[in-house]
Formats: C-alpha cells, sequence, structure tokens
C-alpha cells in the first residue's frame, strides 16, 4: 500500500507514529530548491529514528540546472536517509498522462517512463520482492 502523506504532519503525532510503525519502506519524494528540501529532512529524520528503511527521492526535477547537484549534496549532507539513485524528471507526459487516468508506464514512448519504471525496481529491490 502507498500513503501519500500529507504537509504539516506534526500536526498529528499519534497517527504518524502509528503510520510510520506499519510501514515497511519510507520513499520520501522531494523536488530539488530549498523549500522542498527544508520540508522533508524532519520527515525523514522521523523516519531514521523509528528505524525505517527509507529513501529521499528526487522528482518534478527540471533539467538543466544545478539545483540538482546541490539538492543531492544538502540530502545526503543530512543525514536523514539515503539518496533513491532514480530521479525523476519533470516531464510534460507526466500530468498529462494523470489527466486520463493512466501513468506514463500505460503510455506508448511516453518520457519518463524508464525513470519511473527504475523506481519501482529500486522500491522491489528495498522491499526484497
Amino acid at each position: 500500500m502507498i500513503i501519500d502523506t500529507p504537509p504539516s504532519l506534526e500536526e498529528n503525532p499519534v497517527a504518524i507514529r502509528r503510520l510510520v510503525g506499519l510501514a515497511d519502506l519510507g520513499l520520501v519524494p522531494t523536488g530539488q530548491y530549498s523549500d522542498d528540501l527544508e520540508s522533508v529532512i524532519p520527515w525523514m529524520r522521523l523516519l531514521s529514528k523509528y528505524q525505517k528503511p527509507c529513501a529521499f527521492v528526487l522528482s518534478k526535477v527540471k533539467r538543466r540546472t544545478n539545483a540538482l547537484d546541490d539538492a543531492r549534496i544538502r540530502l545526503n549532507a543530512a543525514g536523514a536517509g539515503r539518496l533513491c539513485p532514480i530521479v525523476i524528471h519533470d516531464r510534460e507526459d507526466i500530468p498529462a498522462a494523470f489527466s486520463r487516468g493512466l501513468t506514463v508506464l500505460d503510455i506508448d514512448r511516453a518520457k519518463g517512463a524508464e525513470e519511473l519504471e527504475g523506481l519501482w525496481l529500486f522500491t522491489k529491490a528495498e522491499l526484497g520482492i
């Protein structure tokens, strides 16, 4: 089961503690800019505190920017969790697929499908399946 948590997790500490306790793996998506990074590092520290396997996933990443390298450095320096080796780039095919009730994996030759397939393979490996 995949649960997409809302922002402001600290407002529901009991529910979050229970959710984390039941999780097999935490994947924490984040953008590449400071406001995104600052919001996910505390969440990853919480997952790490409960000794749950977890990884940051850089998503909606803009191409041709130095911000990606800066984000990788900041996330690794936070010491709060691993960094998934797969980067999900900001591609027009992703929201276009969602608007049709699909994913890019459902559309022939959609840009971004390889990245999402890679994320799924990473997830399976982390879960040992």
